[in-house]
């Protein structure tokens, strides 16, 4: 391991909070914080010499336990929601709600996207992160050992991508669900409701009050959520607020789920992913005041998440893909975010 990338970041639950920062060829910097595996700053070179910051994240440590809307977490063991619990095996399991009557976001109040993990190993450009999750942690059956690398490379073209490779294993059958939370901003501030974002994907679920899809896959032609060709985020002539589950179509090797383009910085980051579902919550919630310990603001839409994962609720829906985990199976989920620049 490499101790001279590696800085304690601050404290939690009295265990140090470490910071790592991952390097490309170009400059090009991730920083991550253990707690929550979170992606705390992504900055990208840009060819006229300038790093565009691509997350929203606050500059210190310090005010993500108290303020943070899983800015750049992983979020576990379940992302996502799950409503009124589930069976497994025959057996109930209720997980510790924290968002209203009866629903569990992201695991719990104490998932994965608040707590320290371990760094396994590190490099310049690569870092390992592990959590251990026992069994009846947060209602969820099983012991669970998960793990989340991050790989910032550069290829032949000058594109900068961060790989995000999820691991888990439990010695019990479970349901795992893991995400990357960042808030992307590919102009680095302000609004992005005119980015352009183009989704490969024909259905959206159908979601009740409670944002639990019903198990209906709605076509998205003619509609707000149509966004197979791009559109602006914010299209004032199809308005929609977005936390919803997109059902990615099929696609050819290669071929991205989704794709964002910012005009003013010239930046594009495409998505590749081996999941079925891509929540995309376009932050119409997010309203954090510039206030200690923030020291930061971030306003409605000053970020979109782009979250590949399995279906909400799904151990409660037969007919969505399943997030089984039984022994000796590994989960194995893949994400690349590729950034480049227009010509």
């Amino acid at each position: 391991m490499n101790d001279r990338m590696i800085e304690v970041a601050g404290r939690f639950g009295g265990q140090d909070v470490h910071a790592v920062t991952l390097t490309a060829g170009d400059g090009s910097f991730a920083r991550i914080f253990s707690w929550g595996a979170v992606i705390a700053d992504l900055q990208i070179r840009r060819r006229d010499g300038q790093l565009q910051k691509v997350v929203l994240g606050f500059d210190r440590f310090e005010p993500y336990p108290v303020l943070s809307p899983y800015f750049g977490a992983i979020a576990g063991r379940y992302a996502n929601r799950i409503a009124d619990g589930f069976t497994l095996g025959g057996r109930q399991f209720t997980p510790v709600t924290n968002e209203g009557a009866g629903t569990c976001l992201h695991g719990g109040p104490e998932g994965f996207g608040v707590r320290v993990w371990e760094i396994e190993a590190a490099s310049a450009s690569e870092v390992t992160l592990k959590i251990v999750s026992e069994d009846g942690d947060q209602g969820f059956p099983g012991r669970v050992v998960a793990r989340c690398t991050y790989q910032l490379e550069q290829d032949d073209t000058g594109a900068v991508s961060l790989v995000t490779e999820l691991r888990a294993e439990t010695d019990a059958p479970t349901v795992i669900n893991l995400t990357q939370h960042s808030y992307f901003n590919l102009d680095g501030a302000g609004s992005v409701g005119d980015h352009r974002l183009t989704l490969a994907a024909d259905h959206v679920s159908e979601v009740d009050a409670r944002k639990i899809p019903t198990g209906v896959a709605l076509p998205v032609a003619d509609t707000a959520f149509d966004y197979r060709d791009a559109r602006a985020v914010a299209d004032l002539d199809r308005p929609v607020d977005l936390d919803h589950n997109f059902i990615l179509n099929a696609r050819p090797d290669g071929a991205p789920a989704a794709c964002l383009h910012a005009a003013r910085s010239g930046l594009t980051m495409e998505l590749f992913t081996n999941m079925p579902g891509l929540q995309v919550y376009d932050a119409h919630m997010l309203d954090i005041d510039a206030t200690e310990p923030s020291a930061a603001a971030f306003r409605p839409r000053d970020g979109i998440c782009l979250e590949p994962q399995y279906f909400p609720d799904s151990p409660n829906h037969t007919a969505f893909p399943s997030a089984r985990l039984d022994p000796g199976e590994t989960y194995e989920h893949d994400i690349v975010f590729r950034f480049s620049e227009a010509d």
